[in-house]
């Protein structure tokens, strides 16, 4: 596409066709095969469904009520909504893997065959360096990595093979699952950009969490951890990344291109749009409210970075979130502290009587969301052919020095250049 050609006329697009141009809230060109109005009522039908399973199924059948049936259609229901935002979903619109801040295979042979004949280090060694610590990481947590690979109950896998075979298989195992996540996760062409993006994250919160540890937990709070909350911290830096598949690169991804830019070179509706994004990562964290309300805080900072395109890398969104993560597990989770946070959410860890205020929360943010899919569908009923889109506007090759219309910006050659590859 031309930088300087106007995007065609937007119309109704079935599912499956070809992605169309449209700008995501941050003033960049992506491209979906589904309106604006669509990919925001399935941003909030997502977060209503996980809701409605964790506190309105789970937590009063299964918990309190101790059924093991109700425990298992929220397991079920949990299951077929992971089926749909990784499988079906990024079908449905089109998505690149560019677009989830994934990386490709093939992109990531070209860079390596480039650095070899340039005789630059800096690549194969992340390369090679992420796959060691991602195998070291799987290896010495082989339960959580038999459990999260078969399912398996905590006590069939202790029962699995504990010879010098079955440890060297579980060993080649793991590596070639860190080989997998180095070539499909791990995203290389923006990891620069994006990374610094990170650090400004640190540099905001990360002196917020030593000051409320200061203030809450005094000089205890900064007293190196032992080995085996260091092991949980370094393990927290990778399943950061698990956590924003969905948070970053599913409900951003539907976000962004929900709401068009504004008009004006004022950020507010973008922190908007950042602002709900942190706030369904925050609902994912409801029963503990100091958690709930720094995973809102954190969640919205790495949305309003995820939304353009040189800071969209989920690997290195996934370490912001995750040495945050395990600053939280290092500084609030001592015994004797005065503020403690655990880490543990969700309805399974919640035990002795209702927890009301919970319920209410979870109630109320049901009933939000029930009521947005409500006027997004409206909406979409009187105008049955429209995909909710903003007036065609050039795309420019370079930003007017003084302009109120949006920042634009060229669409990245991973974006609407690229279709054939889906995370």
């Amino acid at each position: 596409m031309n930088a300087t050609s106007n995007p065609p006329a937007r119309r109704a697009v079935p599912a499956g066709s070809r992605p169309a141009p449209l700008l995501n809230t941050a003033g960049e060109w992506e491209g979906d095969a589904r309106s604006r109005g669509a990919n925001l009522a399935e941003a909030l039908a997502v977060m209503l469904g996980l809701l409605g399973a964790l506190w309105g199924v789970a937590y009063p059948f299964g918990v309190l009520g101790k059924s093991a049936a109700a425990n298992r259609a929220a397991q079920l229901l949990l299951a077929g909504l992971a089926v749909f935002v990784l499988g079906i979903s990024p079908r449905l619109h089109g998505d690149t893997a560019a677009a989830w801040g994934l990386g490709r295979p093939a992109e990531l042979g070209r860079r390596l065959r480039r650095a070899a004949a340039e005789k630059r280090a800096w690549l194969p060694l992340l390369v090679a360096g992420g796959a060691a610590a991602w195998t070291w990481q799987l290896y010495h947590n082989l339960t959580g990595t038999a459990r999260l690979m078969s399912g398996l109950a905590p006590a069939a896998v202790f029962q699995l093979p504990q010879d010098r075979a079955a440890r060297w298989a579980a060993g080649l195992l793991c590596a070639a699952l860190a080989g997998l996540w180095m070539a499909y996760v791990v995203r290389y062409d923006n990891f620069r950009t994006a990374w610094r993006g990170a650090v400004r994250i640190w540099i905001v919160l990360l002196p917020l969490a030593l000051l409320a540890a200061w203030l809450g937990n005094g000089p205890e709070a900064f007293h190196f951890p032992g080995r085996g909350a260091l092991g949980e911290g370094v393990g927290y830096l990778f399943w950061g990344a698990v956590q924003q598949a969905l948070f970053c690169g599913y409900f951003n991804t539907r976000l962004r291109r929900a709401f068009a830019p504004a008009r004006s070179q004022r950020p507010w509706k973008r922190l908007g749009v950042a602002a709900l994004n942190g706030s369904f990562f925050g609902l994912a964290h409801l029963n503990h409210w100091l958690l709930a309300g720094g995973a809102a805080v954190l969640g919205a900072f790495l949305a309003w970075h995820f939304m353009r395109e040189r800071y969209r890398n989920l690997q290195v969104m996934g370490l912001a979130h995750g040495v945050l993560g395990a600053a939280v597990l290092w500084l609030f989770t001592r015994p004797g502290g005065r503020v403690r946070i655990s880490l543990n959410v969700g309805p399974w860890a919640l035990s002795g009587p209702p927890d009301g205020w919970t319920l209410a929360v979870a109630a109320a943010a049901m009933a939000a969301l029930g009521g947005g899919i409500a006027v997004v569908w409206r909406a979409r009923r009187q105008r049955p052919n429209s995909r909710m889109a903003t007036p065609s506007r050039p795309m420019p090759s370079s930003r007017p020095a003084s302009s109120a219309a949006p920042k634009l910006r060229r669409i990245s050659q991973s974006g609407l250049r690229r279709e054939g590859s889906s995370p």
